[in-house]
């Protein structure tokens, strides 16, 4: 049994609603998975091959400001100089911004 347009259209957005407040504010535009993916590359661009060395914390969005924080921790506390990495992303626009914390 084919779809109409509008049950297409609905199964399609299906993975974005599950990612959404249930209120319906402050929705996400963005998966998590998404978030993630952009925020490695955009850290394996500051931090270069460095990054292997680092695992993920924390994925947290701020329907405030729509911006996800992602957080890298270094996997090794041998490396006392290297800092944990913040990496925020635009929900709406997908723009990276790395920060050290």
């Amino acid at each position: 049994m084919a779809l109409s347009g509008r049950e297409m259209e609905r199964h399609n957005r299906l993975p974005r609603l599950l990612a959404q407040s249930s209120s319906g504010v402050g929705q996400a535009i963005l998966l998590q998975a998404e978030v993630v993916r952009l925020a490695k590359n955009a850290a394996k661009k500051e931090k270069g091959k460095t990054f292997d060395e680092y695992d993920l914390n924390s994925v947290i969005f701020d329907p405030q400001n729509r911006e996800w924080t992602v957080s890298f921790n270094p996997k090794s506390s041998s490396r006392s100089s290297e800092k944990c990495l913040l990496v925020i992303v635009r929900d709406d626009t997908r723009e990276t911004k790395v920060l050290r914390c």
